[in-house]
């Protein structure tokens, strides 16, 4: 196992989402002046779209309308050149753009779509196969990661903590199992080491025929979502696993570090039970927002954005009938 090779961190946490540096232009036309207009229109075109990707939900992206490259050019904020080459009807530059945040967010809420976050909390994601850990996955896994980090069009918004390399023991076995068991108090030490929030396990499961999965399981709430994959190409389901878990982070399921949202799981015995409770959950003031994760026979689990303290939220639920109980790094209630 190539434990030397894995990063201890992918990802920027503090990097502009608004900003994407490195965009290769160039064109051909009549004249260099000329030339060098169709260069810098489409690289603005392209630092649109990569914003875009960064702040939207995957599904909001193909929802967007896009505006025209006129109207386009207004949202740029600022644009720097560099490694300029005109020719006598060519022109070629590394170009930075930056977009300009408000007028996106403004442009984005008159569709109805809502714009994320400049970053979310970084998760430390462990990759395991069966339960135990697998050097290819791992690699994989690393590989995926650090592809993302180099490409100038990365739309990877979570940061990527992967087990440090300085610490073999966390690929153990038991290393491994604590991580997937102990509660998330026990496993302060390893968030800490990593910089990380939050513990998500990115299972490889091998099936037959080629129907292969990818689980993602945040420590917090339980199995997020599961993923197909295909069994021979494990960095494409690294990609798409990372994929997946940034739209998790985009949609609100998962905690955005303002201290302002906790996880919650709902026992629950039938459909419409659950759809009174959700109802009676959404109109106590304190819920700022409400976003199903996962909805299982048997519960409900939920991410709550709050208006005030978590000491507020609680108060606020019992008040409303509802019977709240801490666990730890979530809240169980029940009706």
């Amino acid at each position: 196992m190539c434990l030397s090779c894995f990063p201890a961190r992918a990802g920027n946490w503090s990097r502009d989402f608004f900003a994407v540096s490195g965009i290769a232009a160039s064109a051909s036309a009549g004249s260099p002046s000329e030339a060098k207009r169709q260069a810098l229109v489409g690289a603005r075109e392209r630092a649109f779209f990569i914003v875009l990707g960064r702040v939207l939900h995957s599904k909001d992206v193909e929802r967007a309308v896009i505006p025209d490259a006129y109207n386009m050019d207004k949202f740029i904020e600022k644009y720097k050149l560099g490694s300029e080459k005109t020719g006598h009807a060519s022109y070629s530059a590394s170009v930075d753009v930056r977009i300009n945040r408000a007028l996106m967010e403004d442009y984005l809420k008159g569709q109805g779509l809502k714009c994320v976050p400049d970053a979310s909390p970084p998760a430390l994601v462990v990759p395991v196969i069966g339960g135990e850990v697998e050097a290819g996955w791992l690699e994989a896994f690393a590989a995926a990661a650090l592809s993302l980090e180099d490409n100038p069009g990365n739309t990877n918004i979570v940061p990527i903590v992967l087990p440090s390399a300085n610490h073999p023991s966390d690929f153990s076995r038991a290393g491994i199992e604590r991580m997937r068991t102990s509660p998330l108090s026990d496993m302060q030490y390893v968030m800490s080491k990593a910089g990380a929030s939050t513990i998500i396990m990115a299972e490889f499961l091998e099936g037959t025929g080629g129907a292969c999965a990818v689980a993602i399981t945040d420590r917090r709430a339980g199995e997020v979502l599961r993923i197909p994959a295909g069994c021979a190409d494990l960095k494409e389901a690294a990609l798409g696993a990372i994929a997946a878990l940034n739209d998790i982070y985009k949609a609100g399921y998962a905690a955005d570090g303002s201290g302002n949202s906790t996880f919650a799981v709902v026992p629950i015995r039938d459909l419409s039970g659950w759809i009174k409770i959700e109802a009676a959950l959404a109109k106590i003031p304190e819920v700022k927002e409400l976003s199903v994760r996962a909805l299982k026979y048997d519960k409900a689990q939920l991410a709550i954005k709050y208006s005030h303290g978590l000491d507020a939220l609680v108060t606020a639920l019992r008040s409303a009938g509802f019977m709240v109980e801490s666990k730890d790094g979530y809240i169980v209630i029940r009706k």
